[in-house]
Parts: C-alpha cells; structure tokens; sequence
C-alpha cells in the first residue's frame, strides 16, 4: 500500500476515533479539537511508520 493512501485512511481515521472516544458532541469544543487533532497525529505516525516497516520488509527479501 503507498504511503499517501495511508495518510489517507489512517488519519481521518484516528481523528474520527479521538472524536468518539472524547464523547462526541457532549464534550467540550477545545476538548473535540485536542482529541481530534491528537488522533490525526497518531494516525499519520502510524501511516508513516507502516510505510517504513514495509520498506525494510522488501530490503529484506532482495537481499536474500
């Protein structure tokens, strides 16, 4: 998968999910925009990291 579809599905993601886990609508708005902000955050780390790990993954089998 490349790297730009990840950052794609992994933040809205993850933000969608800080959103929910803050409560939804019942929470704050600074709280909505942290949570939202800091599940975005996780979510292109994680799209960055995945995208490096299967780049070793392919050294690895053309080194073999």
């Amino acid at each position: 998968m490349d790297f730009r579809l990840r950052v794609i599905l992994w933040t809205p993601a993850l933000a969608y999910e800080g959103f929910l886990l803050s409560g939804g609508t019942a929470a704050a708005p600074a709280q909505i925009a942290t949570v939202s902000f800091l599940g975005g955050s996780m979510g292109f780390l994680l799209a960055t990291m995945f995208t490096i790990r299967q780049g070793r993954k392919k050294k690895i089998r053309l080194s073999r």
